[in-house]
């Protein structure tokens, strides 16, 4: 250990008393109490998550359109959103760019309470048919705001040259307000809008009803910083969407010749597509592209890079699950912005929104979707970071326009980056992966499928701290957030369960729960997808009381294929030793890019690499000690070793296909990770299926 400590330096330089990589104790365990948060109605939101992505696969022609030209929505996905119509949309092919929806205010009868038919009625939501919500809930308002962010089709911001950006939103809005002449030789206002919220899209249709009647005059006569008042929503939303409709009635303003624009000053917040330039300096210092998420974590590395001389520009990742929540009044990531923009203003530096949220639907979503479909236990997380975070993003940063070229990315994971600089080593410049010597807060296990390409520009400014050191710091730096809790859970779900999200996207499919032992029918699933191997907790409701009075019952195995969940009272026992202990591996990708065949001590009989290895199957403390038989593919040759077979030292509580195991060195070094295979399934299955045809047998002998 000490010999491989000489030929490596960290990535950067620390303070001398936390700059010393530690290695962390395995024997620790700690149980930290974390304040529970209060939740939202979160049904609406799930809802809109179904009906946007029917959308982005194009399958809804109802949506955004007059429900008679399509077939209708099922009943109740979400209570009257197709009986509201939206006559002044203007229907527009996409171009590329940025995705959005345009608003006109050509006046056509449909007003905020319109039911539909254009009448104007609004005894069907009790809602003012002018501008205002008179008497309504604040869940009201905002559910009106959705139906009328859903009521619009896609277009390209591209399609009108006189777009312009809305500093100081948290979602990314674009308007285009001019003059036209009106009856009786009166001018009044057309405004056309796109964003990417759809509750800011909603905003947008509700100012758009708002000013339709008036002349350029009147409209810059308004006083920008009470039209939420005004409208009657102010109430209803936070004070991020408060300040950024008075951000959309100054760029308005300034469209039409006042000078209200200039007073929201010209912070540029680039979006993918968006030609902005961040101001550039010339410096000799390294230049950082900082992944700050409103968390303590990322708060406190932005800092330490400052302190130690980076040249550091933040930036927040809009990904794709998070817009779609953004019209409740809690939502989780409009807090973030404005909290990642206190920190930012702390020290006097821009916060730069990059968009990504089409890019993790197709990088992320899909994949996890599908695999959950089929059974299996995905990982969004390591996707996003090695897709997204590190993925995109840096694909970003090198081809938007924005001027900078950055040397690093740095974000606030639990993990180290180590260069080897021995030139002898024949590895110089090559970036190595280490756990964190916290090992509760280690993250490494999410950043097991990065490539070398992708880690070497890589730095993790709080990977060598505890979590106490890194709260103390944030006292020291006196942030504005040092007291805010942890995140929990999947990062693009925020407070809502995985279970709802996927009884939205995947719905139920009704099928048995088999003893994996008797072969017995003892209850009933909705879904395979809703079930994963070693589950406890959340099986018993699912069972005929009966079978539930001789539990506990573990989920021991799923065959998706005839829609059966195997459950087992007998999990501790001999009967699934091997299945808890051996399992097949595949996908199984290298950071450094090779085999690390130079760990290798040993083959088996049959010839093949055996590697010792210390494993960790899901992410947090616990470490597991193991072996690694790599088994050439028969059409690949040696360079498509990537698959292979695990026997573990001790039972493991659950063996999921699709789980990640991540490989490490005694010395706590990650070398890459691969996918438990659904050879796990088929084995235990076949041997049941043989039992079963043995019982037959001599059953019939009998």
């Amino acid at each position: 250990m000490a010999a491989m400590q000489t030929q490596m330096t960290m990535q950067m330089p620390m303070p001398a008393r936390l700059s010393e990589r530690r290695t962390p104790s395995r024997n620790r365990n700690r149980n930290r109490s974390r304040p529970r948060t209060n939740t939202s109605p979160w049904f609406l939101a799930l809802c809109v998550v179904a009906q946007t992505a029917i959308l982005r696969s194009n399958k809804a022609p109802w949506l955004g359109t007059n429900p008679s030209a399509g077939s209708p929505p099922k009943p109740g996905l979400l209570p009257t959103c197709h009986s509201f119509t939206a006559p002044h949309r203007r229907p527009v092919a996409p171009k590329g760019g940025q995705r959005s929806f345009v608003l006109l205010s050509e006046p056509s009868g449909g007003g905020v309470g319109d039911n539909g038919n254009g009448s104007g009625n609004t005894e069907s939501d009790g809602f003012d048919p002018g501008f205002g919500f008179r008497g309504a809930s604040v869940e009201d308002i905002q559910q009106h705001l959705v139906r009328k962010g859903l009521a619009f089709s896609q277009v390209s911001v591209g399609d009108d040259p006189g777009m312009a950006r809305v500093p100081g939103c948290v979602a990314t809005v674009y308007v285009s307000a001019r003059p036209k002449s009106g009856q009786g030789g009166r001018d009044t206002v057309s405004l056309a809008g796109s964003a990417d919220a759809i509750l800011s899209r909603g905003l947008l249709a509700l100012l758009a009803e708002h000013l339709e009647d008036k002349t350029p005059g009147e409209v810059l006569e308004m006083d920008p910083s009470g039209l939420a008042e005004a409208l009657g929503v102010r109430l209803a939303l936070g004070k991020g969407r408060n300040d950024g409709l008075a951000s959309m009635l100054a760029v308005i303003q300034g469209q039409l010749g006042g000078e209200r624009e200039s007073d929201h000053g010209d912070k540029c917040e680039p979006d993918l597509g968006d030609k902005c330039e961040i101001s550039e300096t010339p410096s000799a210092k390294p230049t950082v592209a900082l992944l700050l998420s409103g968390g303590v974590d990322s708060s406190v590395a932005f800092r330490l890079l400052l302190e130690q001389g980076y040249e550091v520009v933040p930036f927040y990742l809009k990904i794709w699950l998070e817009d779609e929540l953004a019209h409740l009044g809690e939502c989780p990531w409009e807090d973030d912005v404005q909290t990642c923009r206190e920190v930012c203003d702390q020290v006097g530096i821009d916060l730069q929104i990059v968009s990504l949220q089409d890019e993790y639907h197709d990088r992320v979503m899909k994949h996890t979707l599908n695999e959950c479909s089929l059974g299996r236990t995905p990982n969004p997380d390591i996707l996003c970071n090695s897709r997204v975070k590190f993925g995109c993003f840096l694909e970003y940063l090198e081809t938007a326009p924005t001027g900078k070229v950055f040397d690093y990315i740095a974000s606030g994971h639990y993990a180290q980056v180590v260069r080897d600089e021995k030139e002898e080593s024949g590895t110089a410049g090559v970036a190595r992966l280490f756990r964190a010597p916290d090992p509760v807060k280690d993250q490494s296990y999410f950043l097991c499928a990065l490539e070398q390409s992708q880690l070497s520009r890589l730095i993790f400014p709080i990977g060598h701290l505890e979590k106490k050191e890194v709260r103390q710091l944030a006292e020291d730096f006196e942030l504005p957030n040092r007291h805010r809790p942890d995140s929990q859970g999947l990062c693009f779900l925020g407070k809502v369960k995985f279970r709802d999200f996927m009884q939205i996207h995947l719905g139920e499919k009704a099928g048995k729960i088999v003893d994996a032992v008797t072969g017995e029918t003892i209850g009933e699933h909705h879904g395979v997808w809703y079930h994963t191997v070693g589950q406890r907790k959340g099986i018993g409701p699912y069972l005929e009381p009966k079978a539930g009075s001789k539990g506990p019952w573990y989920v021991v195995a799923k065959d998706p294929s005839q829609n059966i969940v195997f459950a087992s009272n007998q999990y501790d026992e001999d009967v699934f030793a091997q299945a808890r202990s051996e399992f097949h591996v595949e996908n199984i990708s290298w950071i450094g890019g090779t085999e690390p065949t130079h760990l290798s001590n040993h083959r088996d009989e049959r010839g093949e690499t055996v590697y010792r290895f210390v494993l960790k199957i899901r992410h947090g403390p616990r470490l597991a000690a193991g072996t690694l038989t790599i088994a050439e593919e028969r059409e690949g040759g040696p360079n498509h070793r990537t698959g292979g077979l695990v026997a573990l030292e001790e039972k493991d509580g659950g063996l999921a296909p699709g789980q990640y195991v991540v490989f490490y060195t005694e010395d706590a070094e990650c070398l890459g990770g691969g996918i438990i295979s659904e050879r796990h399934w088929a084995r235990f299955l076949l041997d049941r299926q043989g039992s079963d045809e043995s019982s037959a047998r001599a059953a019939a002998e009998a």
